[in-house]
């Protein structure tokens, strides 16, 4: 049975050779291969049968992680494998978080290429060999993930996060400046922090909020 794919490339080039070799394996069938995410959404809804989504697309890592988002979302049974030349922590650790099911650097062999679209399919995740050290490091996260906010304490700390001060969140989101303080308090105690600055240093790193 052929496993197949959809490619989503804007590289000018740097993945036309390993695309060439795709096109030669008997076992994938390419469905589509654009270089315009639009398009790739199209396909998407056409109700085309995907396997696996290669996206070596990039315009930002953050624009790139939102229509990944959506597409696993919505088309949940897609697996999908990000390509990048970058060995950023903080960007890797955004892909494993909307659960990536790949990843592999611009630069990896044809080899490697194959055995990672063999494995997501079978619904095993693949890490390219030269990101290891990212992918321990994440496995063994010391901080907590699961302390959750509730939408007001996000509110607030948004606004702390803008440079206002409690009378202005006070002002802005209408409640007691009090109140203000007992979220605040609320928030340190959540995050293991001591003050607003170490608040929203940490609120940015574990993506609750965006600057």
């Amino acid at each position: 049975m052929n496993i197949h794919i959809g490619i989503v490339d804007n590289t000018k080039g740097s993945f036309h050779i390993n695309q060439n070799l795709l096109c030669k394996d008997s076992i994938f069938e390419i469905i589509f291969s654009t270089h315009n995410v639009n398009d790739c959404l199209e396909f998407l809804e056409s109700n085309q049968v995907i396997d696996v989504l290669i996206w070596t697309f990039s315009l930002s890592v953050s624009e790139d992680m939102d229509i990944i988002r959506y597409i696993k979302e919505h088309f949940f049974h897609i697996k999908i494998i990000y390509i990048t030349s970058d060995s950023n922590y903080l960007n890797f650790s955004k892909a494993m978080d909307i659960g990536i099911d790949g990843m592999l650097l611009e630069t990896t062999e044809y080899s490697y290429l194959r055995t990672a679209l063999q494995q997501v399919y079978e619904g095993i995740t693949y890490i390219d060999y030269h990101l290891h050290r990212l992918y321990q490091r994440y496995e063994n996260r010391t901080y907590i993930v699961e302390c959750k906010l509730t939408p007001r304490e996000k509110e607030v700390i948004s606004c702390v996060a803008a440079g206002m001060l409690n009378k202005e969140i006070a002002y802005c989101l209408r409640i007691r400046e009090e109140t203000v303080k007992n979220h605040l308090s609320n928030i340190f105690r959540k995050f293991h922090v001591n003050d607003r600055t170490e608040a929203v240093i940490y609120a940015v790193k574990h993506h609750y909020i965006e600057l």
